[in-house]
């Protein structure tokens, strides 16, 4: 890969840039709703042929894997997609960097494995522990590859490559949960999604390492990267903090009913702002001295989030009850007002983990870690307040100390920086906010009004179906402006896939 190569996006005009995100969006909306299908579907399979106790297992081991795995990349990934006079030897001292921090965890984790069976009191936790260790390297290798991909906005390549790796490891975790495998099933599918996605990065790629190693081109990178991985060490511990009090002090049964209704909410949440974090980040990295035009591209960027996500909370919360007795099963019934207590927060959720690409594209990561460490502080009080009343105590004080302490400070920060006003905000949402709670209601009242011995399933049908109609309507009326917007895009975007087709 050429020194051009890596700079392609940052070196391109205007125009360029304008097609490349929307271009990139389209791929990403694609990949990231047949991904979440995909993920739904085999998230509701394994919940259906595994117990509680399997998922806790697991979750209590992710909750050391996950703060180690951010160590392979140490934040030099989002550095290499943010830098602007990227080098040759910036890519090349990063990967090396990183497959020997890799290769360095994955021998401590192993070492460790003992240790965190003793902690929770569950000895079957070794052999997972030194299972899930090999995922350290595998993670390394892939790095670079992905983020070289991600700053020259290829996303029909990441579509393909996640889409891909995602299938087959949900795939091969459902085959070996009905053979009989339990706990095994999600373990396979952890180590087979990301092994499966870095060969394919590889494979696809067009750079290759060089034996070389510049210390001095790291240190370029790690003003940026340093905060970036302080961050997001701090906030994997703030939010896994909750999972690892749970299954120390409740076990892993409690765990594993905590983490399926988090995990319930924060998948349609994630995967709907990931359609647009992936393109933002780049984009706006590239225009990041224009901030009049970032201001622009975020306003638009939240409105289109909260169009998906407000209904889909809302909408899950109201339902909870039939959509966890049909889809699930009556084994997991106390995963319901967990999982209502937790679409409260899904609701803010995806908008307020946009003001990150404030900070990265501004790298302003040394304000957002100053700030992360307050939020932080807020955040385990509360859970440690919340434990007294068990797994609906954490949830509920998880939920209200994102809204009552840290909703209007978080937002105003980032804001600042481009000149944003948290009333600005506000207004740019309660459109979509209205009309979601207007179709709720409607929802609701439904929900009332049909006779109590009537199927789950019915309900749950006509639940959905009511307030898809309601909100659909109540949009295309009052958010009209937002829609068009939309309709533009996509207008844009098959005008430039057939005129890419027609150069092919």
């Amino acid at each position: 890969m050429s020194q051009n190569d890596a700079d392609t996006t940052y070196g391109m005009s205007a125009e360029g840039l304008r097609h490349r995100t929307v271009t990139g969006l389209g791929w990403s909306a694609a990949q990231q709703g047949l991904q979440q299908g995909l993920r739904f579907l085999f998230l509701l399979l394994l919940t259906r042929l595994l117990t509680p106790d399997d998922f806790g297992q697991v979750g209590m081991v992710l909750v050391f894997s996950g703060l180690a795995q951010m160590f392979c990349d140490m934040g030099l990934g989002a550095a290499l997609v943010q830098r602007k006079d990227l080098r040759r030897e910036h890519i090349d001292s990063v990967f090396w960097a990183n497959v020997a921090v890799g290769a360095l965890l994955t021998v401590l984790f192993a070492a460790l494995a003992g240790p965190i069976a003793s902690f929770y009191r569950v000895p079957a936790l070794r052999l997972l522990a030194l299972a899930i260790s090999a995922g350290f390297i595998v993670g390394a290798l892939r790095v670079v590859q992905y983020s070289l991909a991600l700053r020259s906005m290829d996303f029909r390549k990441l579509a393909l490559v996640e889409t891909t790796a995602v299938l087959l490891s949900g795939g091969v975790a459902v085959w070996m949960a009905l053979a009989g495998f339990s706990v095994w099933s999600l373990v396979a599918q952890l180590l087979l999604q990301s092994f499966v996605s870095t060969v394919l990065f590889w494979a696809t790629g067009r750079w290759r390492p060089s034996f070389s190693f510049d210390f001095g081109a790291l240190r370029e990178l790690f003003g940026f990267s340093f905060n970036l991985l302080g961050f997001g060490l701090l906030d994997h511990v703030v939010t896994r903090s909750s999972h690892l009090l749970i299954g120390r002090f409740i076990g892993s049964p409690a765990l594993g009913i905590y983490s399926r209704a988090d995990q319930l909410m924060l998948l349609p949440v994630t995967q709907m702002a990931a359609v647009i974090s992936r393109v933002m980040f780049p984009a706006l990295s590239a225009i990041q001295d224009q901030v009049g035009r970032v201001r622009q591209i975020y306003l638009r960027a939240i409105r289109t989030v909260s169009l998906a996500t407000f209904p889909l909370m809302l909408g899950l919360m109201i339902t909870a009850r039939p959509f966890v007795l049909v889809v699930l099963g009556e084994q997991w019934a106390d995963t319901i007002p967990l999982l209502m207590i937790f679409c409260l927060s899904g609701l803010l959720m995806p908008v307020g983990a946009t003001v990150g690409w404030i900070y990265t594209s501004q790298g302003c990561t040394d304000t957002m870690m100053r700030w992360g460490l307050v939020a932080g502080a807020v955040r385990l009080t509360a859970i440690l307040i919340g434990l007294r009343w068990g797994i609906i105590g954490v949830a509920a004080a998880w939920v209200a100390s994102g809204y009552i302490v840290l909703w209007y400070p978080s937002w105003t920060i980032a804001g600042r920086l481009i000149g944003l006003s948290w009333s600005r905000m506000v207004r740019e949402l309660s459109g979509n906010f209205i009309c979601a709670l207007a179709m709720t209601g409607a929802v609701a009242a439904l929900g009332r009004a049909v006779p109590r011995d009537w199927p789950l399933g019915w309900l749950l049908a006509a639940q959905v179906t009511l307030g898809a109609v309601v909100y659909i309507g109540l949009v295309m009326i009052f958010q009209r402006n937002t829609i068009n917007e939309l309709r533009a895009l996509w207008a844009e975007f098959r005008r430039r896939r057939a005129g890419a087709g027609e150069g092919r």
